[in-house]
């Protein structure tokens, strides 16, 4: 029995030693096998190769498979914000729709997330106004632009305003805040208005008169209940996107918006390439006809919020 428990003892001790050793050593015996420190012995035999295209993959999908598997892959789907998802395929045109991995595959696999809008342009949208823009190439980090719908202010037509002048003092001169006319633009446009004027607006460009009502700001302060939902997240479009609204809204009579020849809507783009005084005017835009002006912000004309989402 002693020589026994002697032989073990020794054992462990060599066992011990060489465990040492390599832990010293820097691995580096383990390190050559493996493949360099920290590297773990692969999972799989070949990869899945995901594009999700701005979607979010599902937990359950795995990320490889081995050869010896018995059964087909099932993949679950992927999921997007304001996006039907419409199927896995194994090319960036979608032309082949996968409907699982086969058992016999033996390389690594590429599948590509194919979506579709979850709304359409002229559609109700989740605040019930109507959708007139979709992110079609991807660019903003929103996917929709919606329309307040008609009588959102608790009245048959849109209401009249003043777009305001920004002064630092009653007696300074008049400022721009900074506005662009491009798509997107207009919740940019809106805050800046907002946060220069304030509840301090000018009602002229020579004058020491003020209001809290004005354009941007009765957008930005406007809040919504529509199915137990409230959209508190409107503003004042930009030039193109007043321009969007009425091409895909007001050229397809929808929409509910005033349609008199002499009857402009405010857009919350100030105009900077005016001629005199290009920080006392901003762009209104006839929904008539396409005709867009540049007036000073002391004129009264119709404004419609909208949301981008």
């Amino acid at each position: 029995m002693k020589k026994v428990d002697f032989m073990v003892s020794r054992a462990n001790a060599v066992i011990l030693s060489l465990v040492l050793l390599l832990t010293c050593s820097g691995c580096d015996l383990l390190s050559d096998f493996w493949g360099g420190v920290g590297t773990q012995m692969p999972e799989y035999d070949y990869q899945i190769i995901y594009h999700l295209n701005g979607g979010l993959n599902s937990q359950n999908n795995p990320s490889g498979f081995n050869a010896q598997r018995t059964t087909d892959i099932q993949l679950d789907d992927a999921s997007r914000d304001g996006y039907v998802f419409e199927g896995w395929f194994s090319d960036e045109e979608f032309t082949n729709h996968i409907v699982n991995i086969s058992r016999h595959t033996t390389e690594d696999v590429e599948v590509y997330a194919k979506w579709e809008f979850l709304y359409a342009l002229r559609e109700q949208g989740p605040a019930g106004g109507l959708i007139f823009y979709r992110d079609e190439q991807d660019e903003y980090s929103w996917n929709y632009l919606e329309a307040a719908p008609s009588g959102w202010n608790g009245t048959s037509t849109d209401p009249y305003a003043i777009f305001g002048y920004w002064k630092e003092s009653p007696n300074a001169s008049c400022l721009t805040v900074g506005t662009e006319n491009t798509i997107g633009s207009g919740k940019m446009n809106t805050d800046k208005l907002v946060a220069a004027m304030g509840d301090s607006a000018y009602r002229y460009h020579d004058g020491t008169a003020t209001t809290d009502t004005y354009a941007a700001k009765i957008c930005a302060d406007l809040v919504m209940q529509y199915n137990s939902n409230t959209y508190d997240d409107w503003f004042l479009p930009s030039e193109n996107e007043l321009l969007a609204m009425k091409q895909n809204l007001h050229n397809f009579s929808i929409g509910g918006f005033s349609s008199n020849s002499y009857d402009y809507y405010w857009s919350s783009s100030e105009e900077y390439g005016y001629p005199w005084l290009p920080q006392m005017v901003s762009c209104i835009l006839n929904f008539s006809e396409y005709r867009s002006r540049n007036v000073t912000k002391q004129e009264i004309y119709f404004i419609r919020p909208i949301r981008a989402f």
